[in-house]
């Protein structure tokens, strides 16, 4: 879980609060004997939540909680009746929900009427995904597992299509895809193939942390026009490397983004392409980067992340 940035942020806060803290992946690694339960996901919290509840104990999750999705592969609503009932168990249970998206916070306030909530997005650690100075590379930059899932959630077929109506105009784009070659690489560089972008289009595979950072610091501009999004943290970590960023309207990607960033109108090969183009022709490219890392040390730095955990779980 370490490896996880999201997981580590939260659970280098939690050891500040209790050093001898554990951490259980399945239910019988659980410390029954401990006065706080803190978990993510409400998909299989049910369980230990009412224990705890009912011996009277403290009890936090957080995370994205996928309450209306319509162009995800799965919300709340399209879950079976029994599943929508241990989750939303769960959370009524809960000393207090901490989401991580000011729209679920909204929505789900709205529809059930709770109190025991609060909102909390992500935090980016400023201090390691940082700007770099000089000037910013040539290239458009993508980040995600190549995988049947990730291309379609993340629009990679309808960027490489924006690519593709870009050379056919005459107009050079670099792009860089870092990320797992998962079970859709095949399928995926043969398209790339076919369109014969493969001087235009690189994969890089897997990349460590710090070469992650290096590329978002590097690139001309960060790329995720995600179908579904309930934060964008890969998006947040490009912004606070300099990286101007185009993005959807999905999600909690605007109210990430702010006015910072591009935000596409829809997601289609033609808008893609357009706002590319818009971006590349930028004489100003350096105050959209300076933007972006502003936005997410004013907004979403992890120190914020910090203070507002130890807040929710000291007073209870």
């Amino acid at each position: 879980m370490d490896t996880i940035e999201f997981y580590k942020t939260d659970i280098d806060c939690l050891k500040e609060i209790d050093d001898k803290m554990v951490i259980a992946t399945k239910y019988s690694e659980i410390d029954w004997k401990a006065d706080i339960l803190f978990v993510w996901w409400w998909t299989y919290a049910f369980l230990p939540v009412f224990i705890f509840r009912l011996l009277r104990k403290k009890v936090f999750i957080t995370g994205t909680f996928n309450y209306y999705v319509p162009k995800g592969e799965i919300d709340y609503f399209r879950r079976p009746w029994w599943q929508r009932y241990l989750i939303k168990g769960a959370f009524k249970l809960a000393t207090n929900n901490i989401l991580v998206s000011k729209k679920e916070y909204d929505m789900i306030r709205r529809d059930w009427g709770c109190e025991n909530m609060s909102y909390s997005p992500h935090g980016i650690d400023t201090e390691k995904y940082k700007l770099k100075q000089g000037e910013r590379g040539d290239f458009f930059l993508v980040v995600g597992l190549i995988g049947g899932h990730s291309i379609v959630r993340k629009s990679f077929i309808e960027i490489v299509d924006a690519v593709s109506l870009l050379i056919s105009q005459r107009y050079v784009v670099k792009l860089k895809i870092a990320g797992h070659k998962g079970d859709a690489f095949d399928f995926f560089s043969n398209y790339i193939k076919k369109l014969k972008l493969e001087n235009y289009i690189s994969f890089l595979g897997s990349v460590s942390v710090d070469e992650k950072i290096c590329l978002m610091q590097n690139c001309y501009c960060y790329i995720q026009p995600s179908k579904y999004e309930g934060f964008g943290l890969a998006v947040a970590e490009a912004m606070a490397c300099g990286a101007p960023v185009i993005v959807s309207q999905e999600g909690e990607l605007p109210t990430l983004v702010g006015n910072s960033g591009f935000i596409l109108n829809d997601i289609t090969p033609l808008s893609i392409a357009k706002v590319i183009k818009t971006v590349s022709e930028l004489s100003n490219i350096e105050e959209y980067s300076k933007l972006s890392r502003q936005q997410i040390v004013d907004n979403y730095d992890v120190k914020r992340r910090f203070r507002e955990l130890k807040n929710i779980i000291l007073k209870g």
